[in-house]
C-alpha cells in the first residue's frame, strides 16, 4: 500500500500547465463580489451588466477561450466581448443583457456569474 502513495503524482502540481487544463475560473456574484476562484484576483464592477475579470497570474498572450454561464434571471444571457470590451492577458470583460424585445437589449447583473478560461499557452511571467 505505502508504494502506491509513494508512486502518485498530485493533480495540482500541473493545474494551468496543459492545454486541457482550465487556467482560471470564477463564480462572482450580482454585486460582483467573488464566491470561489483560481487564478482570479478580482472582478471590478463597470457599469450594470458589465464586469472586468482580473487574472492574478497574466495569461502568456491573448489567445485563449473564455466560457461563461449565468444564473438568475430567466431571460438574461451573458456575452463576452462587444464594441469596447477588452480581452488581453490580464483580464476580460463579460458583459451581461437580456432581450427587452426583438430589437433592444438590457444591461442586468446576473445573480451567478460562472467563467472558465482555456488556452493562452500557459501562464505569464
Amino acid at each position: 500500500m505505502s508504494g502506491i502513495l509513494e508512486t502518485s503524482q498530485i493533480k495540482s502540481g500541473v493545474i494551468g500547465d496543459t492545454p486541457d487544463t482550465a487556467k482560471a475560473w470564477v463564480q462572482f456574484n450580482a454585486s460582483k463580489a467573488i464566491q470561489a476562484a483560481y487564478n482570479v484576483s478580482s472582478v471590478a464592477d463597470i457599469g450594470v451588466g458589465n464586469a472586468d475579470v482580473n487574472f492574478q497570474s497574466a495569461m502568456a498572450n491573448d489567445d485563449y477561450s473564455v466560457n461563461v454561464t449565468y444564473g438568475g434571471s430567466e431571460d438574461a444571457y451573458v456575452a463576452i466581448s462587444g464594441i469596447g470590451s477588452v480581452l488581453n492577458g490580464t483580464k476580460f470583460t463579460v458583459w451581461s443583457r437580456y432581450h427587452v424585445d426583438a430589437s433592444t437589449l438590457g444591461a442586468r447583473n446576473p445573480a451567478k456569474v460562472s467563467c472558465t478560461v482555456f488556452g493562452g499557452s500557459g501562464l505569464g511571467s
